[in-house]
């Protein structure tokens, strides 16, 4: 039965393209599926939401909205962050109920609730009558109840609230959680584990691919991957990697786009100075193809995914995990917590200068140690295939039209 399917996401950046491709990977096997993105200007442009709409003009129409704006005085109160939130909250409720009524959606789905905020999603309603479904990405209510490392704040009391109030919302059908200790702590049947998605990558030569890159085949390489802002800790990983000695050849590899702020910044700094100097720091500042991820995982020995601000999934970590790469990461959040728990990577605790160099030669010394961690990562992350996640929804989009008809009938 053909389906209608409302998608809002207004942030093109890091892997939120990759759950909304995903999804439209998995509409392209039911007839008749279609969906409608909603986003805003800027994300339109972004190279990752144009390649979808090339991709996918069969199953996808993209819808450009003005994104609403809050009064000073409120953004003011509220916060840039809390701010951006409602506004976004506010772009969705203005534009659903136009879109809507020409369009006449099965089911509607926000692929990060933390773009509109759980505190909005469960006092505000957005989508009538029209089921919904939402996937949290850095929810830390459940953390301390759970054992996951995180510092304390007064907020997360009031999230946990929020989200249980979401979660009696009539109208809310499913929460996707890419956290499995979250599902866990909710213990409700609305929310239902789904592995974050990241597809399988093709075997590649290790040295073809160093080859192609341009890189030494005789280092330690070191990758840093994904968009590169302040939450990469390139201002800790730089002058660690500057303290040792140059004769390791441990080059550090910084692959994506470089927010400003980093790049005029930590990038400029001597430690920057002092690896570009010895050909120990290699940039590719620019957004990064499929084909170049693939090469950059495949030519490296070791993934820096230490994060000391994001604390929920990381697309990152999966990803090196699925390249059987050994990472090293920070001892909070949920990064720390699974990395503990597999004994895929190296965790640290607060991130000295001597730890951090401490990590990366016992990495570099011990490639016995890098190839059991790398499977023991690749046993872990193998599961997360796309295929899981777009199962999970379509059974999930499918269910709620077969409910609602069932309601319907005399």
């Amino acid at each position: 039965m053909p389906k209608n399917i409302f998608i809002y996401d207004p942030y093109a950046s890091g892997h939120h393209a990759g759950f909304i491709r995903v999804m439209l990977d998995g509409f392209r096997r039911e007839s008749g599926w279609r969906a409608t993105l909603l986003t805003c200007g800027e994300a339109s442009g972004h190279p990752s939401f144009r390649r979808l709409a090339a991709e996918y003009p069969d199953v996808l129409d993209m819808t450009v909205a003005e994104t609403a704006i809050v009064p000073p005085l409120v953004a003011k109160v509220a916060g840039s962050f809390y701010a951006g939130q409602l506004e976004n909250w506010l772009t969705v409720r203005r534009e659903f109920p136009v879109l809507n009524a020409s369009r006449r959606f099965d089911y509607a789905m926000i692929p990060y609730l933390e773009a509109v905020g759980v505190h909005n999603a469960a006092y505000w309603p957005a989508f009538g009558s029209v089921p919904w479904a939402a996937i949290p990405h850095g929810l830390r209510c459940h953390f301390r109840e759970s054992g996951i490392k995180s510092p304390p704040r007064r907020v997360d009391a009031l999230q946990a609230l929020c989200f249980r109030r979401m979660l009696r919302q009539p109208g809310l059908h499913r929460v996707f959680a890419i956290d499995p200790y979250l599902a866990r702590w909710a213990n409700d049947p609305k929310v239902v584990f789904v592995p974050d998605p990241s597809p399988l990558p093709p075997q590649l030569d290790r040295d073809e691919c160093r080859r192609a890159l341009a890189l030494p085949a005789d280092a330690f390489v070191l990758l840093v991957y994904g968009a590169i802002d302040g939450r990469k800790c390139l201002d800790v990983l730089l002058p660690a990697a500057a303290s040792i000695d140059p004769a390791r050849r441990i080059v550090v590899v910084v692959a994506g786009t470089q927010d400003a702020r980093v790049r005029d910044s930590v990038l400029r700094q001597e430690a920057a100075a002092t690896l570009r100097a010895a050909s120990l720091l290699v940039e590719f500042d620019r957004f990064v193809t499929n084909e170049e991820e693939a090469r950059l995982f495949a030519a490296c020995d070791a993934v820096w995914c230490y994060n000391r601000d994001t604390l929920g999934s990381s697309g990152v970590l999966i990803r090196a995990g699925q390249h059987a790469r050994p990472v090293i990461v920070a001892d909070a959040g949920l990064s720390g917590r699974v990395v503990g728990d597999e004994r895929c990577g190296v965790v640290i605790g607060d991130a000295r200068r001597e730890d951090i160099a401490g990590a990366i030669v016992a990495l570099r010394d011990d490639p016995r140690v890098r190839e059991e961690m790398g499977r023991r990562a690749y046993a872990r992350f193998r599961e997360h295939v796309p295929e899981t996640f777009a199962g999970a929804v379509r059974a999930a989009i499918a269910g709620a039209s077969t409910a609602a008809a069932g309601a319907m009938a005399p």
